[in-house]
């Protein structure tokens, strides 16, 4: 407990014998990269013996040289048609400084435009070509081919726009029956209006707080649900307004207690969110808000520029999918054009009166 306070032995050689005797109890330890560093203190290089990272399409190659350094074997999973790594040093410094020496100009280790995933993937001779962007080819050593988490129509959403239709799905039944899980059927909920701030379509917001404050009426439970963007603006208008409390004041009568507060918040804060916070992450049913209009297409377009952003969103439902937003805007653009595709179309009104299914969790 010392060495985890930054309270380092006199002998330093004491230090990898603590971590022995932690690892005879506890044979695996969970930590991030940049608490490794500090963590890992006093460990020599190969002192441990393995190091799994996940979420690998998602990090950048320098953050994991302190872990690899400190392990004798690494085992490096993700997936580069994921969400890519967030780097925010603009592009020309990094391409400046990357010049300066010969050793950093292949663009395979720029921050900006690489991953631990792609270098894990660089360093093995056995692998694939798998075309990722058009006619542009990534070398990936284990392809993705059996898909355990999505049934229909996610999994073949994802399938084709960025596993060229190769994935098999190995669950008991290709779509899921009605459950206790649902709004009901995945479906395209066309809703079209104007942007008002960022890409905030208010009529899009405005059918959230509907669907689930239908949902608390009928349950006395707040749903089971993600609600993903692929925008903070948007992220912040649905936290905002669905936690506001003089609404849930009105609906919640006198169930509303400073316990009810806290879990509303925690809600908020949990299950509403950018693409970008849910990897990893997976519920039964998922409302992509995807916002935007006409007038402000370029964000539409950014959106869809690769199929890493929708393959995420879409993959995070288990058995049901529900996308927020203007067909007629995202129909047109690529990858949500098989998206279009898979789901049915249905206006907001007749999809708040059909029938509610039980898409509840306790608080």
């Amino acid at each position: 407990m010392k060495v985890l306070g930054d309270e380092l032995p006199d002998k330093p050689e004491a230090v990898s014998l603590l971590w022995q005797s932690l690892f005879m109890i506890v044979p695996v330890v969970s930590t991030t990269f940049a608490s490794v560093g500090r963590q890992f203190r006093g460990l020599d290089g190969g002192a441990l013996g393995w190091l799994f990272i996940d979420e690998a399409g998602q990090a950048v190659p320098q953050a994991a040289v302190g872990a690899v350094w400190r392990a004798r074997r690494t085992l490096v999973v993700g997936d580069p048609l994921q969400i890519e790594p967030v780097f925010t040093v603009p592009a020309g410094m990094i391409e400046r400084l990357a010049s300066l020496r010969s050793e950093t100009q292949s663009v395979c280790f720029w921050p900006h435009k690489s991953s631990v995933q792609r270098l894990a993937d660089l360093a093995n001779q056995y692998g694939a070509s798998v075309p990722v962007d058009g006619d542009q080819e990534e070398w990936i050593r284990s392809p993705l081919r059996v898909h355990r988490r999505c049934a229909d129509p996610m999994f073949s959403i994802a399938n084709r726009i960025a596993y060229l239709g190769k994935m098999v799905l190995d669950l008991p039944d290709r779509k899921s029956p009605m459950a206790a899980h649902d709004f009901g059927e995945s479906a395209w909920i066309d809703l079209p209006g104007r942007v008002t701030d960022g890409q905030v379509v208010p009529e899009q917001i405005q059918f959230c707080i509907e669907l689930v404050e239908r949902a608390y009426a009928e349950q006395g439970r707040l749903p089971a649900c993600y609600i993903i963007t692929p925008f903070r603006k948007i992220r912040s208008a649905l936290r905002s307004r669905l936690g506001d409390e003089k609404r849930w004041r009105t609906l919640v009568g006198a169930k509303f207690s400073r316990m009810f507060r806290g879990d509303l918040r925690a809600w908020c804060n949990n299950r509403i969110g950018t693409v970008h916070t849910f990897q990893g992450k997976e519920e039964q049913a998922v409302i992509f808000v995807l916002g935007a209009d006409h007038q402000t297409e370029g964000s539409a377009s950014w959106a869809a520029k690769k199929p890493n952003l929708l393959n995420v969103a879409v993959t995070r439902a288990k058995r049901r999918l529900y996308i927020v937003g203007d067909r007629s805007l995202y129909r047109k653009l690529p990858y949500f054009s098989h998206a279009a595709a898979e789901l049915r179309r249905v206006l907001p009104s007749e999809f708040l009166n059909q029938p509610a299914q039980d898409l509840s969790e306790q608080i």
